[in-house]
C-alpha cells in the first residue's frame, strides 16, 4: 500500500510524520512549511478535477460546495442556473474577480483521496473528511476564525499564508501578534481545535491545499449509529409495540437485542469506519497515468446504477456518487458500450467525455486500458 495508496507515505514513518502524531496527541500547533519534495502530494489532484465535479455531479445538493471571498460567503444564487447546478461561465468570472472554491468531502470523488482518509482514521479512531480549497492569486476565502475540531492542512499547489493564534477563549479572537507560517507546495499544518486562524494566498499564482479533519464520534453518535444498524439487522426491533402491555418488560426485551445486535463493540466500531477496508490497487492508478489516459473499461460488476437519481454505487465508498441527470444517457451508453475511447462517445464533446472518463476512474468506476 504505497506509493499511490497515499501520497502522505513520503513521511509516514518518518520524523514528519513522528511529528505530526505528537503534536495531535497532545493537541499543539506543528508544521513543516517547506518540503525537500514540493511535488509530494501532487497526485492527490489535478486540474481537470474541479472542473469535472462542477460539471457531472450535484454539487449544489448540499452546502458542500461554497464560494467566499474575503471572509464572506457568495449568495448561491449567485452562480447557480434554475436546476441548481453551479454555472461554469459565472464561476470563471468570479473566480477571475478573486473568487475562492471550496468543497467539502473531497474523498467522495477521488480514489487517493479516500484511501488517504482510511489511513489517517485507522491512525485516529475517528471519521476524517477532506475539503478542498482553491484560491485565486491575491485572494482570501474565509476570514478569521477556529474549527470545533483538528485540521491536518496539506499544501498541493501554490504558497497559502496562516496567521495562528492562540486557541479561543469564550469565542472571542485573542489579541497579540500571530505565529506567521506560509506554506509552500508539499508542506502541511496541524492545528488544534479552537484554534484561531486567517489564511490568504499573498502569491500571483493560485493555491491549492486541502483541510483535513478529525472528526471524534460523540456517545450519542455511537449509540445511534449502533440502534440503526441495529434495526438493519435485528427484525423483532421494528416490530408494532402493542397497544397495552408490560412496557417495561417489553423494552427491556428491546434493549437486550440491541445490545446483542452491535456486540462486542470493537468489532461494530471497526465495521463502522470500514478501518480494515483496504482499496485495491489497480483503483489507486498513478495519478500522471489517469491523466494522459485516452481508453477505459467499464466496471459492471462492481457498480450498481439507479436510473431515477443516477447514483454510483460502489462497496467500499460510504456514499454514492451523485450525477447530473442531464448525462444519464451518457452513462448508459458507457455501461452498454463496455470498453471504449471516450472520443467515441457521440452525446460529449471528445474533451468533456475525456474529463468525465477520468472523473469515473477515479472513483473506481472505469478502469485504465493497460
Amino acid at each position: 500500500l504505497a506509493g499511490a495508496l497515499m501520497e502522505l507515505s513520503s513521511f509516514i514513518g518518518s520524523t514528519e510524520w513522528e511529528k505530526f502524531a505528537v503534536s495531535y496527541r497532545t493537541r499543539q500547533f506543528a508544521g513543516h512549511a517547506a518540503a525537500a519534495q514540493p511535488a509530494r502530494f501532487a497526485s492527490q489532484w489535478s486540474r481537470w478535477e474541479l472542473d469535472a465535479q462542477i460539471q457531472f455531479t450535484r454539487l449544489a445538493q448540499d452546502e458542500g460546495f461554497r464560494l467566499f471571498t474575503r471572509g464572506k460567503q457568495v449568495p448561491r444564487e449567485t452562480y447557480l442556473d434554475p436546476a441548481g447546478n453551479p454555472r461554469a461561465d459565472v464561476l470563471q468570472r468570479l473566480w477571475a474577480s478573486g473568487v475562492s472554491i471550496t468543497l467539502r468531502r473531497l474523498e467522495d470523488y477521488s480514489n487517493p483521496t479516500l484511501a488517504l482518509t482510511r489511513r489517517l482514521e485507522a491512525f485516529a479512531r475517528c471519521p476524517v473528511q477532506v475539503n478542498l480549497y482553491v484560491t485565486p492569486g491575491e485572494g482570501q476565502g474565509l476570514g478569521a476564525h477556529f474549527d470545533d475540531h483538528d485540521v491536518l492542512v496539506l499544501q498541493i499547489q501554490g504558497t497559502k499564508t496562516w496567521e495562528i493564534y492562540a486557541a479561543s477563549t469564550g469565542g472571542s479572537r485573542p489579541t497579540g501578534a500571530p505565529t506567521v507560517v506560509t506554506l509552500q507546495p508539499g508542506g502541511w499544518l496541524y492545528v488544534p481545535k479552537g484554534t484561531w486562524h486567517e489564511v490568504r494566498n499573498k502569491a500571483a499564482e493560485p493555491s491549492i491545499h486541502f483541510t483535513t479533519s478529525f472528526h471524534p464520534l460523540t456517545w450519542g453518535q455511537m449509540i445511534r449509529e449502533a440502534l440503526a444498524r441495529a434495526e438493519r439487522t435485528e427484525p423483532t426491533l421494528n416490530a408494532t409495540c402493542p397497544a397495552d402491555g408490560d412496557y417495561a418488560a417489553e423494552i427491556a426485551r428491546g434493549l437486550a437485542r440491541v445490545q446483542a445486535a452491535v456486540a462486542p463493540p470493537a468489532d461494530y466500531y471497526r465495521e463502522f469506519h470500514q478501518l480494515e477496508v483496504q482499496l485495491a490497487a489497480a483503483e489507486l492508478t498513478a495519478r500522471a497515468r489517469l491523466d494522459a489516459a485516452t481508453r477505459f473499461s467499464w466496471r459492471a460488476a462492481d457498480v450498481t446504477r439507479s436510473p431515477d437519481d443516477l447514483e454510483l454505487n460502489l462497496a467500499y465508498r460510504r456514499r454514492p456518487l451523485r450525477l447530473r441527470a442531464e448525462i444519464g444517457a451518457t452513462i448508459r451508453a458507457m455501461a452498454a458500450r463496455g470498453t471504449f475511447c471516450s472520443a467515441e462517445l457521440e452525446t460529449l464533446e471528445p474533451e468533456i467525455a475525456l474529463r468525465l472518463c477520468r472523473l469515473l476512474a477515479n472513483v473506481g468506476v472505469l478502469r485504465l486500458e493497460a
